[in-house]
C-alpha cells in the first residue's frame, strides 16, 4: 500500500486538509496554500516542522511572492508537543482510525 500523508490547516472556524499519497513535495503544497489564498481573505500564519518540502527554492519563492498574506513560523526541531495540530491527529488517530485496516488505498482516503 501506498504512503499517504494528509496536511491541515486549523482556523477559529474552519479545518482543511489535504491528502497526498506518496512523499510529500513543494508543488503539492503549493497547491493546497493557494486554495487557502483563495478562500481566505485574511492574513494567514503557517507553523510548520521542518519538513525539507518547507524549506525548497520553489517554496521560497512562492512566500515571497504572497508575504502579504502569508506567514510562516518553523518550529523547534524535534518539538511535535509545539505543534497543535499534532493534537488533533493524536485524537483523530485514537478516536476515528483505531483498529481500522483499510483494505485499499480508496477506503484509507474515505475514512480520512
Amino acid at each position: 500500500m501506498e504512503k499517504v500523508i494528509s496536511n491541515g490547516v486549523i482556523s477559529k472556524k474552519d479545518f482543511h486538509f489535504q491528502i497526498i499519497t506518496g512523499s510529500v513535495k513543494s508543488q503539492d503544497l503549493i497547491y493546497f496554500l493557494k486554495i487557502l489564498l483563495k478562500e481566505n481573505r485574511k492574513k494567514i500564519l503557517i507553523v510548520w516542522d521542518n519538513l525539507s518540502a518547507y524549506k525548497s527554492k520553489v517554496m521560497n519563492e512562492f512566500l515571497k511572492e504572497n508575504e502579504k498574506r502569508l506567514r510562516v513560523e518553523f518550529l523547534p526541531p524535534y518539538a511535535p508537543e509545539l505543534n497543535p495540530q499534532e493534537y488533533i491527529w493524536c485524537r483523530w488517530k485514537k478516536n476515528y482510525m483505531a483498529n481500522f485496516c483499510p483494505e485499499n488505498l480508496s477506503q484509507l482516503i474515505q475514512r480520512t
